[in-house]
């Protein structure tokens, strides 16, 4: 397992999986700024936030054709996941669904597939051409707004 990034728990996770003799099993990335050569070695993208503005780094993965298990925080993933039709949501700080739904996802070939596939489709919807469209149409839009 890799760990992408760094956020306020990340030296209690680190010590936690020492205590439980795992450094062999999970690696601490940390920041990083290409997350394509780790993400293109993994077989699922999680997203555990408690709060996640607009993330980026799940259309990344999902781009990679990674199916994603996502934390349903405020804003990003269920916009991205489009209410779990793309990839799965949780709910926040519920461990047990979270480690139930992964448990599930690599044990179940079809369903592994068909969210791979998802995950591929729906990146498609933020290329850059289609972002740079909308935020040109949203620009006009304001600029010709009366207020």
């Amino acid at each position: 397992m890799l760990i992408i990034g760094v956020g306020a728990e990340y030296d209690n996770l680190n010590k936690l999986v020492n205590a439980l003799n795992l450094s062999r099993k999970i690696y601490f990335i940390g920041a990083t700024k290409n997350p394509y050569y780790f993400l293109k070695r993994t077989n699922i993208y999680i997203n555990s936030a408690i709060y996640e503005g607009f993330g980026y780094s799940i259309i990344e993965a999902m781009s990679l054709g990674k199916p994603v298990v996502a934390t349903d925080s405020p804003y990003g993933p269920r916009e991205i996941l489009d209410g779990g039709k793309y990839g799965i949501l949780t709910r926040v700080k519920s461990e047990k669904e979270m480690s139930t739904t992964i448990i599930k996802l690599i044990t179940d070939k079809k369903l592994f597939q068909s969210y791979s596939l998802l995950s591929k489709k729906r990146a498609q919807d933020f290329s850059l051409d289609k972002m740079n469209a909308a935020y040109t149409q949203l620009i006009k839009s304001l600029a010709n707004s009366p207020n």
